[in-house]
């Protein structure tokens, strides 16, 4: 019997929505895309996830039959104990042949019908798991580290990664995480050194490159969602700064304009909608184009496993204006201007400052190089 691989089994069942990619949902698309060129992959996706699989040569089970916008914590919850079941279902299969299980990350839609998949085949040595987590989530109530508590959502994360990691630990042939940091977070957990292996973000720089060179139409850009990992509310404060010495000053906002309500507001307060322009969700060369019209991408996260933002934007030759993170400084070591995590202020200051970086081919090449 042969042992070479024919089949993979990907489950990117956790997606949230059409209008947003997470890093993990990226990894997946892409590895999907890439593996179905040269074996039978089948996809376990929810509707929403859809479109960004059609040129995906992949077989596609289906596990909700419409896309949402809700941003109900309840319904999610329902939603994701649903889609498990379905995932589970539909994949409820036992094969004699070789077959890599991926779940593209550590969430319940992805992981259960993954763990059920691997469970079922325990007794065929060549079907492996390999479990992709993205974020290791922080400690309940304390959240991200921004001036907001985590909440029920954090709490709710929380501990039901702490129960598919103790899963893991028994089903999962190997681990993939972002970074160093999660890595030995793993290990001190009760995975084993060899069980855990980083996999960093990557770009597409062809795809990059195809994107033609623009110009800058606004001096700053935000690429995100409305989380408090992400930092909204040190946007709009250091925006505020921002305006108050630079009034001309224009922002491009990208994401998903129903996640923006609140931001919208808080600008709206302060008498700054006039400087922002909100784009919607864009992807793609769409995305890098608005990124290369750029002069500085401001990236406040509190909370960051890698930060495939700042790497887009650094591979457009856009400098990078954030918050000093450990991480970083393992990922990016020292293309990124950094300044003390909540300092506002001087987040400003630095953005002002470098909106003539642009200017430097020697400065933009080097960052390109570096992506």
């Amino acid at each position: 019997m042969s042992n070479k691989l024919k089949e993979i089994f990907v489950f990117n069942n956790g997606v949230i929505t059409s209008a947003g990619m997470s890093g993990s949902d990226n990894r997946a698309l892409n590895w999907s895309r890439i593996w179905s060129e040269t074996y039978d992959v089948t996809l376990i996706i929810p509707c929403a996830a859809i479109d960004r699989y059609l040129d995906c040569k992949a077989r596609k089970i289906l596990t909700t039959k419409k896309d949402t916008n809700s941003t109900s914590p309840l319904y999610w919850l329902m939603s994701y104990i649903f889609r498990a079941c379905r995932g589970l279902l539909k994949t409820n299969l036992v094969t004699k042949g070789p077959l890599l299980i991926y779940s593209s990350s550590d969430l319940i839609p992805d992981s259960l019908p993954a763990f059920f998949l691997k469970y079922r085949n325990r007794k065929n040595s060549r079907v492996r798991l390999v479990m992709g987590c993205h974020l290791i989530a922080p400690t309940p109530f304390i959240g991200y580290g921004s001036k907001k508590s985590g909440g029920m959502q954090s709490l709710y994360y929380f501990l039901t990664q702490k129960i598919v990691f103790g899963l893991a630990r028994k089903f999962a042939d190997m681990v993939l995480v972002s970074n160093k940091i999660d890595k030995q977070k793993l290990i001190d957990s009760g995975f084993s050194s060899d069980k855990v292996l980083v996999s960093y973000g990557g770009v597409n720089n062809s795809e990059i490159e195809e994107a033609p060179e623009q110009e800058k139409t606004y001096d700053f850009i935000f690429i995100g969602r409305n989380h408090p990992q992400k930092g909204i509310d040190d946007l709009v404060l250091s925006w505020k700064e921002i305006c108050a010495k630079k009034p001309n000053s224009k922002l491009a906002v990208v994401g998903g304009i129903e996640n923006f309500t609140e931001l919208k507001k808080k600008l709206f307060q302060h008498s700054l909608m006039g400087n922002v322009e909100f784009t919607g969700y864009l992807s793609g060369s769409s995305k890098y184009a608005h990124l290369k019209a750029s002069k500085v991408l401001l990236f406040p996260s509190y909370y960051e496993s890698f930060g495939m933002v700042a790497l887009e934007a650094l591979a457009c030759g856009v400098p990078v204006v954030a918050y000093d993170l450990e991480v970083y400084r393992e990922v990016f070591e020292d293309k990124l201007i950094t300044v003390p995590r909540g300092n506002t202020t001087a987040l400003a200051q630095a953005a002002l400052n470098s909106l003539n970086l642009c200017k430097d081919s020697s400065f933009t090449n080097e960052l390109k190089w570096f992506s």
